[in-house]
């Protein structure tokens, strides 16, 4: 797993504004991608989920670099039913 400033930043501000309001879905989206590119599958998929939960549109992003990897996924494809039959 790979970190670096921009990845940690980005990271702080999602969590801020979770706090600010624990249903942002953008937010938990954000997370999501950001793990994705740190190569952090599990807190992908925990974020991608919230994302999902809190009405962020991911299956409109699957042909974005973060979620590349995980869009031919199965646990992922079953994670984007369950939100978006």
């Amino acid at each position: 797993m790979r970190s670096n400033k921009t990845e940690n930043l980005a990271i702080q501000y999602a969590e801020k504004a979770i706090k600010a309001n624990s249903k942002n879905s953008f937010a938990y989206s954000t997370l999501a991608e950001t793990y994705a590119l740190m190569g952090d599958d599990e807190n992908f998929y925990k974020n991608a989920e919230l994302a999902l939960k809190y009405g962020f549109p991911v299956w409109e992003q699957l042909d974005e670099i973060p979620y590349e990897k995980y869009a031919v996924q199965e646990r992922f494809i079953r994670l984007l039913k369950q939100y978006h039959g």
